[in-house]
């Protein structure tokens, strides 16, 4: 009964299918168990393999500045307050607008000679962004490790740019004044020194965290880009086939004449004529009208090039997208219940060791806070809190980032793998094996008083 009650759709019964070995049961997984076709087998795979590399480079390159700071100080709980996150992007979006204010209506070369409004609003940005970053800096609990932070280094190197600008540069204009000459620099060196400031709007990057669809846009592209250059080699082997061909073709024709003189001609018209579909009709008309097999040989290098190959690239970049979009949801939810789990066990942890045991695990599920959060992060908590013995998998403790990942196996949108079914078969036999035993021992031992009794009577 056990067996047919779990035995799976479309499959024979067999009595030995829960105790098979583990090289039958990694054989199996590569089976067609639910009877799909192989090519949607090996697409659900491909996908599954693209999100499995996505994963790895987002937990590779994803790194968190808030785990290097020191744990008590003022510079630490100032730098992780989410105010000063708020004004810190605050300044980056004003010092962004600023700048074309400033390209707009100040036409002067040296920052001393411009208007005062212009002089106090640029000092207000640098002396704003250089307590900015004294106050990260002085939140790291190495110092040292401040330099392994991408983001801060180049904080770093805007803020040196900004400072040599306006103040160290103004105090030299300063010095060198003579009389009514403004300054000893040459002008070509002043409008070069006007070009950093444009650096500032690398600061924008920063924005992004706030706006994840143009996050996902971004890697994406990057993601995709393998993909794209094969398909654009192929856009191009097919224009130089198609422009050899018409070059020959065209010859001492009006329509070689205008358009397909050349190859390198040839091939510019394909690409901006055919690919971006700018005056397509005109060129059709006067390649029928010169001959049938003219036009019959462009409209197939229509349906070849911009139609096939460049809609195949629209598809490549869709499913690139949809699986980043899902790697990048994954990511912002473990981080979300990994922030609120940290601030909770941070104030439940008895021992003070990090880690959340059972007994600790029962105490945060109690917590209006953290059932929120789970809620939010669409977790099954019913699910998570009647199952604790399945989260931990038999052990006493886990890491902060072992239970975020165990937690997340809970989450109602996650679909059934070939890895899920397998686990449950290992629990399932597993368990029979230990039922199995219990009425085994339980056996012999009414065996045994059986026949004492027997020899007594």
């Amino acid at each position: 009964d056990l067996v047919e009650e779990i035995k799976l759709p479309n499959q024979p019964v067999d009595d030995g299918v829960l105790f098979r070995s583990d090289s039958e049961e990694s054989s199996e997984s590569n089976e067609d168990v639910f009877g799909e076709t192989q090519s949607s087998v090996r697409r659900k795979s491909g996908v599954l393999d693209m999100k499995r590399r996505l994963q790895q480079m987002l937990a590779q390159t994803s790194t968190n500045a808030l785990d290097l700071y020191h744990n008590t100080g003022y510079t630490q709980r100032i730098a992780r307050h989410p105010w000063f996150d708020i004004a810190v992007m605050c300044g980056i979006f004003l010092n962004c607008i600023w700048l074309g204010i400033d390209a707009a209506w100040n036409d002067s070369d040296v920052l001393i000679e411009t208007d005062p409004i212009f002089l106090v609003v640029e000092n207000i940005f640098c002396l704003f962004f250089v307590i900015e970053l004294s106050i990260r800096f002085g939140a790291y609990k190495r110092k040292l490790t401040a330099l392994k932070d991408i983001g801060f280094v180049v904080d770093l190197i805007l803020v040196i740019l900004m400072v040599l600008e306006i103040w160290l540069l103004a105090i030299i204009q300063l010095a060198t004044l003579t009389g009514n000459t403004p300054s000893t620099f040459n002008p070509a060196f002043l409008r070069l020194t006007r070009v950093f400031k444009f650096f500032r709007m690398v600061r924008l990057v920063r924005l992004l965290r706030y706006t994840p669809e143009i996050v996902i846009l971004v890697k994406g592209l990057g993601v995709a880009s393998r993909s794209v250059f094969f398909t654009l080699c192929l856009l191009g082997l097919l224009i130089y086939v198609y422009g050899i061909a018409f070059k020959h073709l065209c010859k001492e024709t009006d329509v070689g004449k205008a358009y397909f003189s050349t190859l390198s001609q040839s091939m510019f018209t394909l690409f901006f004529t055919g690919c971006f579909f700018d005056g397509i009709p005109a060129l059709a008309e006067m390649m029928f009208q010169e001959h049938l097999i003219l036009g019959g040989m462009f409209m197939s290098f229509l349906l070849m090039a911009p139609l096939t190959v460049l809609n195949m690239l629209v598809g490549v970049l869709v499913q690139v997208l949809q699986v980043l979009s899902q790697c990048e949801n994954d990511a912002l939810t473990a981080t979300f219940l990994r922030d609120h789990t940290i601030q909770i066990v941070t104030k439940l942890d008895s021992n003070n060791d990090g880690n959340v045991d059972i007994e600790e695990f029962s105490r945060l599920v109690k917590q209006p806070g953290m059932v929120k959060a789970l809620h939010e992060a669409d977790i099954d908590v019913t699910a998570l809190v009647s199952e604790a013995e399945l989260l931990f998998n038999g052990q006493e403790k886990l890491s902060i980032d072992d239970f975020v990942a165990a937690i997340q196996a809970f989450r109602r949108t996650n679909s059934v793998t070939i890895k899920d079914l397998l686990q449950f078969r290992r629990m399932l036999r597993k368990d029979t094996e230990e039922v199995l035993r219990h009425q085994n021992k339980t056996l012999q031992k009414s065996v045994r008083k059986a026949t004492k009794h027997k020899r007594l009577y």
